[in-house]
């Protein structure tokens, strides 16, 4: 935890002018209306960490709540696993800000029993969703940065994820039903928020957990993000920016192969149906199917075999192939059909 003591002005007149008047409280309220459709989001719920893209929410937050416009009545909610020895000290640290800045705050307590990551990322949502349906507002939202998404894509690219994943964390999405999950800030940077911060003079807590080495993100963090910020400085918001555009790409592909190649637990085709289509069409199709009805993930995929069913179906050669691609799932491809079959027993 930085040092300084956090400002108490009691309303957006304790809020210094220069941070009222900062750019990046003007570029969150564009990240509220593009993941809001241009709606004014009313009643909002903050995830507040503690750390410095969080609490930049909530400072820009509480200075939008008297927007003339665009208003968010935002309440703090800061979600306490017990797992770490600083974590009381955050929890009081993310009270004391809020109530320097008269927004409303609680902590919801998490009592987790198997202690993995997946567990506390599905209870710290489902409490974040309870707060909301408690203060009848039907949005969340989180201080997700342009380093968040670039590390998000880094990890699929790493696994080999298909459009979808290289599209990274959407920028609003379902939490619960009623219930929106927005990320107003995918395309700031951790510096900019780290700006805001220091121009309101409200401190952070720094979580030692993002630069621990022995997890995929703290190594992403710690020895893979420097490397490439050096080599193009500004890279984590030019990648958040791409996202954006992927995201329409991947969503304007599973349209079509949605249309050609119907459920994702479809197991057979015609080959007739689909071999004029562009490999990479045929490709996405039949991975769409494999990752739906196997027990397998995308780094377990033999892209190599996927890709060589896929150009086999457009060629002329009407003997039976089989392409094995994993975790016993094999494309066959006979002269007019395309089936995905499981070998039993194998894995």
């Amino acid at each position: 935890m930085e040092q300084e003591p956090p400002q108490t002005g009691a309303s957006n007149d304790g809020i210094p002018l220069k941070a009222r008047r900062h750019q990046l409280v003007h570029e969150i309220e564009l990240g509220f209306r593009r993941a809001c459709g241009g709606e004014e989001p009313g009643p909002v719920v903050l995830a507040v960490s503690g750390g410095r893209d969080s609490i930049a929410l909530l400072i820009a937050s509480a200075i939008l709540r008297e927007h003339d416009t665009f208003a968010i009545l935002p309440r703090v909610v800061h979600v306490h696993h017990h797992l770490r020895p600083e974590a009381d000290d955050e929890a009081s640290h993310v009270l004391a800000v809020a109530a320097s800045l008269d927004v409303p705050a609680e902590v919801r307590d998490l009592q987790l029993v198997e202690g993995t990551p997946e567990e506390a990322r599905r209870l710290r949502y489902d409490a974040l969703a309870s707060a909301a349906l408690d203060c009848r507002s039907s949005l969340v939202a989180t201080g997700h940065h342009a380093e968040d998404q670039l590390e998000t894509i880094l990890a699929a690219l790493g696994r080999g994820a298909g459009p979808a994943g290289l599209a990274g964390m959407p920028r609003s999405r379902e939490l619960k039903k009623g219930i929106g999950l927005v990320r107003p800030m995918l395309g700031i940077s951790r510096q900019e928020a780290a700006e805001l911060c220091h121009a309101a003079e409200i401190t952070w807590c720094d979580d030692p957990g993002n630069v621990d080495i022995n997890t995929q993100r703290g190594r992403l963090r710690s020895d893979v993000l420097p490397v490439l910020e050096n080599m193009w400085p500004g890279v984590a918001a030019r990648v958040a920016a791409t996202a954006d555009l992927q995201s329409i790409a991947a969503t304007a592909l599973e349209g079509l192969v949605a249309s050609i190649f119907g459920k994702p637990n479809c197991t057979e085709w015609s080959r007739g149906d689909v071999s004029g289509l562009p490999v990479a069409v045929i490709a996405s199709g039949l991975r769409r199917s494999l990752l739906s009805v196997g027990d397998i993930g995308s780094d377990r995929l033999s892209h190599k075999a996927l890709f060589s069913a896929a150009e086999a179906v457009g060629d002329h050669r009407e003997h039976r192939r089989c392409f094995e691609v994993g975790s016993g799932l094999t494309i066959i491809l006979e002269a007019r059909k395309i089936r995905i079959e499981k070998i039993p027993g194998d894995s």
